[in-house]
């Protein structure tokens, strides 16, 4: 399987093989920082402390309108996609 055929990972928006449950990355595949960072419950979390809703991050996104703030994309903070979405994802 091609790494186009993987999910990208939601920390560092990887495609490689890696457990991408535990990815603890301080960089993005590409070397540039990494927009969040897993907090001691094991979720994504910006810069702010805001965690993010794990949903979202798919490529199936999240129709939870309760939790509207956390909808963000982990790879770059933009609010109307998620990490699946992003440009900055590996290809």
């Amino acid at each position: 399987a091609g790494s186009a055929t993987r999910q990208a990972c939601t920390l560092c928006l990887g495609r490689h093989p890696h457990d991408i449950y535990k990815c603890a990355a301080a960089i993005l595949w590409d070397g540039s920082p990494a927009h969040c960072r897993r907090n001691s419950k094991n979720r994504l979390q910006d810069d702010s402390g805001q965690e993010l809703c794990s949903n979202w991050q798919t490529s199936h996104g999240c129709d939870d309108k309760t939790h509207d703030s956390k909808h963000s994309c982990s790879g770059c903070g933009r609010k109307d996609h998620g990490a699946q979405g992003c440009s900055r994802a590996q290809k």
